[in-house]
């Protein structure tokens, strides 16, 4: 950008007037993933190849940068690593005025302790549904081991691999916060619950992040 200023003088005061043009956008000449742990680095390279975010010889966006941020934390959360947030990321930009261009560096930090993130897991979910008593004496299980998961069903008279299907969450898969998304999606969308909540233990030893769901029904 630059700034021409226009100045007209009277007997008693000045008015300056400032017009700013932002001139032409500096554009992406190359796009460069610069992980502190090197490890990560293929991670990074299929989560931003073909984004529209770091596009070569598109215009280099300092917001779009920033909003990307939060575009690779969610990727990699999607990817085991529970602990991961936008705060973790920045560029660089290493800038041609002649030529209008820009290499552009995504730099990704350690984890607080200095050491590298880690990947977690999924622990055995567990499905806790409170209902009305009036469903105690009926013909329908308490709680049902299906398909790794525990459903504590209270005798509510739902078929219980049916209601396992609505959980989007595996035991011993990698951790996904979509998978947690889709799995309150599924649920709210059953037209079943009142009030759904899912929380999280998270087991730093062992890397393992075990849902425990509470649904309220109607």
């Amino acid at each position: 950008a630059f700034v021409i200023r226009d100045i007209k003088k009277t007997r008693r005061k000045a008015v300056v007037k400032y017009e700013v043009s932002m001139g032409n956008p500096y554009q992406i000449n190359s796009f460069f993933r610069e992980p502190a742990d090197s490890a990560l680095k293929p991670l990074l390279d299929s989560i931003t190849l073909n984004s529209d975010y770091f596009r070569v010889w598109w215009p280099a966006d300092l917001n779009k940068l920033n909003q990307s941020r939060e575009f690779i934390a969610r990727a990699m959360r999607n990817n085991g690593y529970y602990s991961i947030n936008q705060d973790n990321f920045y560029f660089e930009l290493d800038t041609l005025k002649n030529k209008q261009e820009a290499a552009v560096y995504l730099k990704m930090d350690l984890a607080k302790d200095g050491k590298p993130f880690r990947q977690y897991k999924f622990g055995r979910p567990t499905l806790k549904i409170e209902s009305s008593d009036i469903y105690l004496s009926n013909q329908f299980p308490d709680s049902v081991w299906t398909n790794g998961k525990l459903l504590i069903m209270g005798h509510y008279p739902f078929k219980a691999n049916t209601m396992a299907g609505l959980i989007a969450i595996d035991s011993g898969h990698r951790y996904s916060q979509l998978a947690g998304e889709n799995t309150y999606k599924s649920l709210t969308e059953s037209g079943l619950f009142s009030y759904i909540e899912i929380r999280y233990d998270v087991d730093t030893q062992n890397l393992l992040i075990t849902p425990r769901i509470v649904a309220k029904a109607f």
